[in-house]
């Protein structure tokens, strides 16, 4: 079962890591203030790695 949530987590990182990348390079190109959209990025991304680091503690 430790190995399949672990499998399951990569994804799930993946897949937002993913998501974030297409919304900034979406962002950067419909001219939105980047500053701002970028710091919202990184902060809901930071967020998302430490769910999954508390999440594999828990494991």
């Amino acid at each position: 079962m430790r190995h399949a949530t672990t499998i399951l987590q990569n994804w799930l990182f993946f897949i937002m890591a993913g998501l974030l990348t297409l919304l900034v390079l979406h962002g950067c190109s419909s001219g939105h203030k980047e500053g701002a959209h970028l710091k919202e990025m990184r902060a809901l991304l930071l967020s998302q790695q430490e769910r999954v680091t508390q999440t594999w503690d828990r494991i």
